[in-house]
Order: structure tokens, then sequence, then C-alpha cells
């Protein structure tokens, strides 16, 4: 008898929900748009996370809510499972490819992570993976002299090669925060962070110099050029 109650009542439930998925959907959506145009993160997480809810397979929302994980809230154990399971729907995500190859990069998995950007560059042809792939080289624990050519030679070709395009990319700074870059100007920029703890200040200008010729708002490229001329004076 109760298992008969028990079936009726998930039967009556099941219907009810049925009827109310679309609303309900609709509803957070209104509420995911609005934290978006807003910048509030905290409200698109919980929209993100009720939308995924009743619609668990949908790439949107799981990349979303990766990005705003990892980008947005430093939740990473968050991120990694958002990315994972969008992995597991579309193994050629671009973006969350990226995120996964910086999970192996803190794992020093670093060969595995350049298998996955060249995965990307090839599908995507966006140079902003092999600069990736250029930095897990010298960013590496076990780095040597070998590293840094190899770091070099990916970094001069994105620089100097004529058939590079314009690409603009997000450059994140502890020190002054994201900003919308040209990929170039942050090759120079990497380049000179990479001469500073060289001890070589004159080439750390003159790539600094380099960066701010391509883009001359540059916050990161202006903060280094100004502590270093603060040393000098």
């Amino acid at each position: 008898m109760y298992r008969h109650i028990f079936f009726l009542l998930v039967a009556s439930i099941t219907l009810f929900s049925c009827k109310n998925n679309s609303n309900t959907t609709n509803n957070w959506e209104k509420v995911y748009t609005n934290a978006y145009k807003n910048h509030d993160y905290q409200t698109a997480i919980v929209a993100l996370n009720n939308l995924i809810l009743t619609d668990s397979s949908n790439a949107q929302y799981i990349d979303s809510l990766a990005f705003y994980y990892l980008k947005k809230s430093d939740n990473y154990v968050g991120g990694k499972v958002m990315m994972e399971k969008g992995l597991s729907i579309n193994k050629d995500n671009l973006l969350l490819m990226e995120f996964k190859s910086m999970f192996l990069m803190q794992e020093t998995k670093n060969l595995e992570a350049r298998e996955i950007l060249a995965r990307a560059y090839e599908l995507s042809k966006k140079n902003k993976f092999n600069y990736m792939i250029a930095t897990s080289y010298v960013t590496a624990p076990d780095a040597d002299e070998a590293s840094f050519k190899e770091f070099m030679k990916i970094i001069n070709n994105i620089l100097y090669s004529p058939s590079v395009p314009k690409e603009m990319v997000e450059a994140n700074s502890p020190e002054v925060g994201p900003q919308v870059v040209e990929l170039k100007a942050l090759c120079y920029l990497t380049k000179a962070k990479l001469f500073l703890g060289m001890g070589n200040k004159a080439l750390v200008i003159s790539q600094i110099d380099s960066a701010l010729m391509i883009q001359p708002n540059y916050a990161e490229a202006n903060y280094y050029k100004e502590k270093l001329l603060q040393k000098v004076q």
C-alpha cells in the first residue's frame, strides 16, 4: 500500500515539475542575464548552478560556470569539476582546454599541458595557445637553459613572423588587475619579466618600451617601467 502511494506521489511531483521546468529556466536565465550585465558574479554563479540543475548537459551553462568559478571567484575546486564535465561533453572546447592546461601546469604535468595547447592552436589558429606553450617551458620547476631557448624561439616567432595576425588577449596582473591587450605586447612584457630575473635592466626597459609602442595604455607595462625608473633614481 505504502509503495503504491509513494509512486503516486513521485508521479504527481514529476508531472508538476515538467509543467514548471520551462518557467523556472526562463526565470533563472533572466537572473543570469541581469547579473552578467551588472558584473554581479556571485548571483551569476547561483543562477548558472540552478540552470544546470534543469539542463545538466548545456555546454554554454557549464562553460560560463567554469569561467566564473576560475576567473571571478577563485573557486578552483568548482571550476575544475565544471571543466571536466564540459570536456566530457566536448573534448575540443577551447576555453575548457585552456583551463585544463593551466591545471596541468600547476601539477607540473607540462608535457600533457603542451599537447592540449597544441591541439587548441591546431583547432583555432590562435597564437595565445603558442604563448602559453612558451611560458610552460620557463615556469616549470626544472626549467634550464634549453627551456629558455625554447621559450625564446616560440615567443620570437609570434613577435617577428610576418604571417602572425594581430590578436587580443586578456592579461591578468596581480598589481593592476586584468586588461585586454595585444598578444605581441604581452610577449614583450613577458620577456621583460624574464630578463628582470637575470638582472639585465637595460634589456628589461627596452622590452617594456616595445610593449608600450604596441599598446601605450598597457597598465602592467607602465607599472613595471615606473618601478624600474624609481630604482634607477
